[in-house]
């Protein structure tokens, strides 16, 4: 119990490193992707396009967003 009470600090900022890693390499790739794709219905709403088309849109706006392919 002294261990843990001698190093409570840095197992803080391991834990909240490990919590924003978790965030910004997981969490938030995705809900770019979401909110990209939902984007992309509402611009086309029932339109006929090609998938490359459509694909071209949500990759400029994932990359408009700061996600790299």
């Amino acid at each position: 119990m002294e261990k843990i009470k001698q190093y409570k600090y840095i197992i803080l900022l391991v834990l909240v490193i490990l919590g924003l890693s978790f965030y910004w390499f997981q969490l938030r790739p995705s809900k770019i992707r979401i909110d990209c794709w939902t984007k992309v219905k509402e611009v086309l709403n029932g339109k006929a396009v090609s998938s490359n088309e459509a694909e071209g849109m949500q990759n400029l706006c994932e990359r408009g967003k700061g996600l790299n392919q």
